[in-house]
């Protein structure tokens, strides 16, 4: 088989385009001196039905790898794609690329090229694929739809998408594959950094855990994801607390994830209201008898 650049998911979209401009960038450098008889795209260019912006973040990044190449080939996305009240089949993107060919699934020698899930495939978060696509054990397969390479399994590839499109990709090494005389090869290509933080708040007090090393780092470019677990009691702390981490840095795509956890109160059985005033000043964190001198002083 001739030398063959395989690229994975894209999913181009201007909110990540520091993220896909990361990935773009290492991919140019592995091919900087490199031809090729044909590159193949994996399927999902886009990750919606795409802007004008959209559009010209991937022609230009087509334009580069012109360069290294007289000839495409695209791979169409699972179900190509309904965006909104449209169905995209990104036949239009074709038309204006005549160097492009499209195509519903590629078989070259020993080597499928498609973009699916076959059956055995277990997801990142370990739930097994509902696909009834069985493979052929004498076949290579290398396959888009799937964004994690980690869910490779057996003569099944999935090379991956570019960058993390999501933080359940956190601990992803994005690749791209190379054929050529000694076989399939994947290369590693750079991500934007990707990081996790976790806030605990308790009766005021706010703990993290991650943050630390991620200061240490001092590196400020990074997408991010806070999860906090946390009382209502903290609540104001814990978003000063975010507030505070999210000036540190220049956050292109972030998540929030709280968790609040109610406080127990012991409610006294016979509700006396000197009882239930004892336990709302305890749970203050406040002197009784103040309060109670206090709204004393204001009946008299």
């Amino acid at each position: 088989m001739n030398k063959t650049l395989i690229i994975g998911d894209t999913h181009y979209i201007e909110s990540r385009a520091k993220a896909i401009a990361v990935a773009e960038s290492s991919i140019l450098s592995i091919c900087k001196v490199q031809t090729f008889k044909d590159i193949i795209f994996l399927g999902d260019l886009f990750d919606k039905k795409p802007s004008a912006k959209e559009r010209l973040m991937l022609a230009s990044f087509i334009n580069s790898l012109r360069k290294h190449t007289k000839h495409f080939s695209f791979i169409q996305g699972n179900g190509r794609h309904e965006f909104e009240s449209d169905t995209i089949h990104e036949a239009d993107w074709m038309a204006l690329c005549p160097d492009f060919s499209q195509h519903e699934e590629i078989a070259i020698e020993n080597y499928i090229f498609a973009h699916c899930e076959v059956k055995g495939t277990r997801y990142v978060n370990g739930c097994l694929s509902a696909s009834e696509r069985n493979v052929d054990k004498t076949k290579t397969y290398i396959l888009g739809h799937i964004h994690s390479p980690n869910c490779s399994f057996n003569n099944v590839n999935y090379v991956g998408s570019i960058y993390k499109t999501a933080f359940d990709q956190i601990t992803d090494e994005k690749r791209i594959a190379i054929i050529d005389e000694q076989g399939l090869r994947f290369f590693p290509i750079e991500s934007r950094p990707m990081f996790q933080v976790e806030l605990y708040g308790s009766k005021t007090v706010v703990k993290s855990k991650g943050l630390k090393q991620l200061q240490e780092l001092k590196i400020t470019d990074i997408d991010l994801k806070i999860m906090v677990e946390t009382d209502s009691l903290s609540l104001s702390s814990i978003h000063r607390a975010i507030e505070k981490i999210k000036s540190q840095f220049n956050i292109e795509y972030y998540k929030q994830l709280v968790n609040i956890k109610e406080l127990p109160v012991d409610v006294p059985k016979n509700l006396n209201q000197d009882e239930l005033l004892k336990k709302y000043c305890e749970l203050k964190g406040v002197s009784h008898e103040l309060v109670r001198s206090a709204l004393n002083h204001g009946k008299a």
